[in-house]
C-alpha cells in the first residue's frame, strides 16, 4: 500500500508505525500440507518525490517453502484514474484508486533462475529471471542495505526472551540512519529468510529492524523524522492447491 505525506505532517507517521510495533513475534509455525512460510513486513519512507513530499510504502513479502522449492509473493500495484466532470461536461478533477495485487516468483532451491507469474492463477510465466537479481531488487537482500557503518553500540536491553540492541551513528553522512534498533527473540524459530548474517547477535538473527532518520533541514525545508521498519513473522499458508499448481507450472516451463 502506498501513501503520501508532506514535510511537517506527523499524524500518518505515528498512526502507521503502530502496525509494526503491535507484536514482537509469532512462535507458531502453521505449516499446511508440507508448506511453511513467513512474511517480511516493511515500512519504507525513503522515496523523495519533491522538495517537501515523500512516498510511504507499507506492505509485506511472503516467503513460502515447499520441499525443494521456494515461492516469493511480492506486492504489486495497479492504478485506476477516474476523471470527474460537472453536469456541463467540464473537467473538475481526477481521482486515483490504488489496487493491490500479488506477483509470484518461483524457483527451485539452488537454481540460479526462476519464473515470475503475474498472479497465483497464471497459466504462463511473465519472465525468467535470476534469483540474485530478484532478491536484491524486490526482497531487500542487498548486503549493503543492512550494513551498519559508522555506528556504535549504545544500549543492550533484555526483557524475558526479547533482546533489543541499539546503535547510534557517530559520523553521520547525508540521509544516513541516526539510530538502528535490532530485535532478537531467543524462542523465534528458524526463518528461511534472513536480513543479513552480519547482524547476528549471540548466534541469533534479528526478527525486527528499526531505522530512525532524525529531522533535518535541506534547501530551507524541514525534512521530518522518518522511521523504516522490517519485521519477520510466521504466516498461515492458504491456497495450498494453487501454490502446488504454480510449482508444477514452473517445473514444466523452466526448461523452455
Amino acid at each position: 500500500m502506498l501513501h503520501k505525506f508532506y514535510a511537517g505532517t506527523s499524524v500518518i507517521i505515528l498512526a502507521t508505525s503502530m502496525l509494526f510495533l503491535s507484536s514482537c513475534s509469532q512462535r507458531l509455525n502453521p505449516a499446511l500440507g508440507g508448506f511453511s512460510g513467513e512474511t517480511v513486513k516493511f515500512r519504507w519512507e525513503n522515496f523523495r518525490v519533491s522538495v517537501d513530499e515523500f512516498i510511504l510504502k507499507e506492505d509485506s513479502i511472503a516467503v513460502i517453502s515447499y520441499k525443494d522449492h521456494t515461492i516469493y509473493r511480492f506486492p504489486s500495484y495497479r492504478y485506476l484514474t477516474t476523471t470527474n466532470l460537472n453536469k456541463e461536461g467540464e473537467f473538475i478533477g481526477e481521482q486515483t484508486t490504488t489496487i493491490s495485487v500479488f506477483k509470484y516468483y518461483v524457483h527451485k532451491n539452488d537454481d540460479q533462475f526462476g519464473l515470475m507469474f503475474d498472479s497465483i492463477s497464471a497459466v504462463r510465466s511473465s519472465g525468467k529471471l535470476p534469483v540474485d537479481s530478484i532478491m536484491i531488487k524486490q526482497a531487500f537482500k542487498n548486503p549493503r542495505f543492512f550494513a551498519l557503518p559508522n555506528v556504535k553500540l549504545v544500549e543492550e536491553l533484555k526483557k524475558d526472551d526479547i533482546i533489543r540492541v541499539t546503535y547510534a551513528a557517530f559520523e553521520k553522512a547525508k540521509d544516513q540512519r541516526d539510530t538502528v534498533g535490532l530485535y532478537y527473540d531467543r524462542n523465534t524459530p528458524d526463518f528461511r529468510y534472513s536480513f543479513s548474517n552480519s547482524l547476528n547477535w549471540e548466534n541469533m538473527e534479528p526478527f525486527r529492524i528499526r531505522y530512525v532518520f532524525n529531522e533535518f533541514l535541506e534547501d530551507g525545508v524541514t525534512i521530518p523524522k522518518r522511521v523504516m521498519l522490517f519485521e519477520l513473522k510466521r504466516m498461515k499458508i492458504g491456497n495450498s492447491g494453487e501454490l502446488k499448481r504454480l510449482i508444477e507450472l514452473h517445473d514444466r516451463l523452466i526448461q523452455e
